[in-house]
């Protein structure tokens, strides 16, 4: 007699003596069910089934049925592998927030797009972010980008620490991720380290001292592939308490038609010395080709304000 045991995932009807034993979570709802049946089984149910049993020869055998499943989250089925894409986080910081529009990443000023695909170069304000010898902080970094074609790429290039060194990729025209990807004795960056026009200007992406990956609120949309927004959050804050910030999220996109260079708000946060989010129940479609960014600004000319955005959605 051969022994099935059947691992259901969330909620099924299942029509067949059984002995079930059934795992729940915090809030007192089924979780997990596991059925061992000597007979045969039929199954109602639209949830991700995993089936495993003996051969004659008593090898084990596992068949997997991915089906559509409603009782779990969109969101963590991503995260699960159940369904394509995946998750993505835009995070943009800004220690010195005043009374100007300017975009959340740590340079300052409002974030200038590359023209054209281009070689560029990386350069750090510390010597100690050095591949070659190698030093304590920084070693190599890997660039994300897109070409003009809106393809992605990656490119790995080993510091100098103040001395410029050029990417290996000449077509870079678009940067989503900027981040270390060896690094010494100090465990992060030293120096600001950023990625820029061979003329020196404009900055495209900056590591910042003390951390491993830009944070730059900044992102452009793949080909083949959309964005689908669900959440955007801001914190900021001020020494004196008394000045609140303005986050935009603002995107190249309108009524669902991608229009190059010209920025449409989407949402927008009001906080001091606070946090806020909204998320969307339905999401938000950014389409190939966007150009996304936040945008701050405060009240005052001297607020000094700090703020912190969040841009999450599942990109598939």
């Amino acid at each position: 007699m051969k022994i099935l045991p059947i691992l259901i995932i969330a909620f099924s009807v299942i029509a067949l003596p059984a002995r079930s034993v059934a795992e729940r979570d915090l809030f007192g709802r089924v979780i997990e069910d596991r059925i061992y049946t000597d007979g045969p089984v039929e199954i109602e149910t639209s949830d991700t089934l995993v089936v495993v049993g003996g051969d004659t020869l008593g090898v084990v055998v596992q068949d997997t049925v991915i089906a559509r499943d409603d009782a779990t989250p969109y969101q963590l089925r991503v995260a699960r592998g159940v369904e394509s894409g995946s998750g993505l986080r835009i995070q943009g910081y800004y220690a010195d927030v005043d009374d100007a529009v300017e975009t959340c990443w740590p340079v300052g000023g409002a974030y200038v797009f590359p023209a054209a695909a281009q070689q560029m170069e990386i350069v750090s304000t510390s010597t100690s972010d050095d591949g070659l010898p190698a030093g304590t902080g920084a070693l190599t970094v890997e660039i994300h980008y897109l070409t003009a074609a809106w393809a992605e790429k990656t490119d790995v290039v080993t510091l100098d620490g103040t001395t410029v060194v050029t990417t290996n990729a000449s077509d870079i025209y678009r940067i989503n991720d900027f981040h270390v990807m060896t690094v010494g004795t100090s465990g992060s960056a030293v120096g600001d380290i950023d990625v820029r026009n061979v003329a020196d200007t404009p900055i495209y992406a900056r590591i910042s001292a003390g951390f491993n990956s830009h944070q730059s609120a900044v992102y452009t949309v793949p080909i083949s592939k959309t964005l689908y927004i669900n959440a955007f959050a801001m914190s900021s804050g001020s020494a004196a308490g008394t000045h609140y910030v303005v986050g935009r999220m603002r995107a190249t996109v309108n009524n669902g038609s991608w229009n190059q260079g010209v920025f449409y708000q989407f949402d927008g946060l009001l906080t001091q010395n606070g946090f806020g989010v909204n998320p969307f129940y339905i999401p938000i479609i950014f389409p190939a080709k966007t150009d996304v960014v936040v945008t701050v600004v405060s009240d005052n000319a001297a607020s000094n304000a700090a703020a912190f955005t969040t841009i999450e959605g599942i990109l598939k």
